[in-house]
């Protein structure tokens, strides 16, 4: 009878071991795996908060060429996608540092009879391009920005007739930084007297 026992101890032995075996590698695997994630998820992480600046910094915007397929395919059917290379951060960094939505300010004019914004809206011509919105093609501005009712706002002025506009702005009155630089002859392209 002792033979027998030692017959039967043997496989449960052997059985006991494999499985030992089968667990210490599986344990080993799933080590492996999870220090892999865990590396991935920390270079991810840091990448994201370099690009999304940090202690309040503002981010600077990327520039990129417009390009022939100009929008990444959306993930949620209807949704706006943005250019490869954009500067997220343009858009989803908050005022605050957080990670949101910024407003999306209206268009301060109306755009019927433009053909496109670019025509004015670029750092070679009228106003500087916004900041995060190199390489968006002009036809999507829409997308995101609504149309305004009625021109560019003009506060009442005493007199307007024959006045220069940089006679005041700019000296006594307030000019936008972008504005500096253009000649009185050009206000009237978005301000008209109401």
């Amino acid at each position: 009878m002792s033979a027998g026992r030692g017959t039967a101890a043997v496989p449960r032995r052997r059985r006991a071991a494999t499985l030992g075996r089968f667990l210490l590698w599986l344990a080993t695997a799933v080590a492996v795996v999870g220090a892999v994630l865990a590396f991935g998820i920390v270079l991810g992480t840091s990448d994201l908060v370099r690009s999304l600046g940090t202690g309040g910094q503002t981010p600077q915007p990327t520039a990129v060429e417009p390009s022939p397929t100009p929008w990444l395919r959306s993930i949620a059917p209807g949704q706006l996608a943005m250019p490869p290379g954009s500067d997220c951060a343009a858009c989803h960094l908050n005022p605050d540092g957080g990670i949101g939505l910024r407003p999306i300010p209206a268009l301060a004019h109306p755009v019927h009879g433009w053909t496109t914004c670019t025509e004015c809206h670029d750092n070679q011509r009228l106003v500087e391009t916004a900041p995060g919105h190199n390489g968006i093609h002009a036809d999507q501005c829409l997308v995101c920005h609504t149309e305004a009712d009625g021109p560019a706002p003009t506060p009442q002025h005493p007199s307007l007739a024959g006045a220069d506009c940089l006679g005041c702005h700019g000296k006594i009155a307030p000019l936008p930084s972008s504005m500096a630089d253009r000649p009185s002859e050009l206000c009237w392209l978005c301000h008209q007297s109401q």
